[in-house]
Formats: structure tokens, sequence, C-alpha cells
């Protein structure tokens, strides 16, 4: 029996975790603070069951801490990690490029083109920028290896190195 993929928009689930991600990733929910669900639910515009899951998500990426009966709170920042995670990445991205050559599709190169592209020019970027740009290439090389397995762990570590840098730069003013 064929199972037909359907192209269908993310769930609230799905677009709760990025968004808290991102808030996560970019500081703006700092290491070590609490997690105010209802505050969540307000500033997202979505229900409390999407939050929770996406919540739960983030806890098994350790990017969430729970505390039963307590609550939740953003897990801290070891700088140290960056080395373990550079590791892990050293070790699966190789991979997702060799798979990209192989599989990727005349729209992968097209977004992948784009962005380098973007990459070359002469334009100036502060660190955040870049670090945006960087961010667009790799996601854009983990796609097109179309290992939804692979991409999906190397966005995990990626969020994470991400998540450091990120506090260097705000530790470092920039």
């Amino acid at each position: 029996m064929e199972i037909a993929e359907q192209a269908t928009a993310p769930s609230l689930a799905d677009q709760a975790y990025v968004a808290i991600r991102r808030l996560i990733v970019s500081l703006q929910m700092a290491p070590g603070a609490l997690i105010d669900e209802r505050r969540l639910m307000e500033s997202l515009g979505i229900g409390r069951t999407p939050v929770r899951e996406a919540l739960r998500r983030l806890a098994q990426e350790q990017l969430v801490e729970v505390f039963p009966r307590r609550g939740m709170v953003v897990t801290t920042v070891d700088v140290r990690d960056l080395a373990r995670l550079c590791e892990v990445r050293l070790a699966l991205e190789p991979e997702a490029a060799r798979l990209a050559a192989d599989r990727a599709t005349e729209a992968d190169l097209d977004k992948i083109t784009a962005v380098l592209a973007e990459w070359g020019s002469r334009r100036r970027r502060d660190g955040r920028s870049l670090i945006e740009l960087d961010r667009r290439i790799h996601g854009a090389i983990y796609r097109a290896s179309h290992n939804p397995f692979l991409e999906a762990t190397l966005e995990e570590y990626y969020m994470h190195a991400l998540r450091i840098w990120m506090l260097g730069l705000e530790r470092a003013g920039l």
C-alpha cells in the first residue's frame, strides 16, 4: 500500500515550536528564565495544547527543562558544549553535503545558489545577520539531502550551537 505525501501547512504545535525555539535561541527568552505558558499563549495567539506540545518537544531537545509541579525553565548555556556540538556536526555535515550533491532537485539548487550569492555579495553585515545567513545556508543543504532524519538531527544540533554563538555576540556587545 502506498501512502501519498501531502503538503500541508504546519500545525499550531509546529508553529509554536518554531516561534518558541526562535525566542530561546535568540536569547529573547534568557537561559534560566521561568517559562510563562499563559504569556506565550497570548503573545503567539496559540492555545494551551499546541504550546504545551511545543514545550515538550523543546524539552526533548534540551532547550527547556521541566520541573514537575514547579514549572519549566529555559536551559542554561554551557559554552564548553560548543566543542562537543562541533564534533557531532563535523561527523554528520559532510554526509548531508554528500547526499545533497547526489539528491538535490533544481529547486534545492536554486535555493542554495541564491543563498550563496547573498553570502558572496559585498554588502556589510553585522554578526547577527551573518549568523542568520549561515543558518540559511546550512538549512538549505540539510533539506537538499532529502533525509528528514539527518535534517532534523543536524537542525537540532545547529540550534544548540547557534544559541551559544548568540550568547557570545550578546556578551561581546554585538
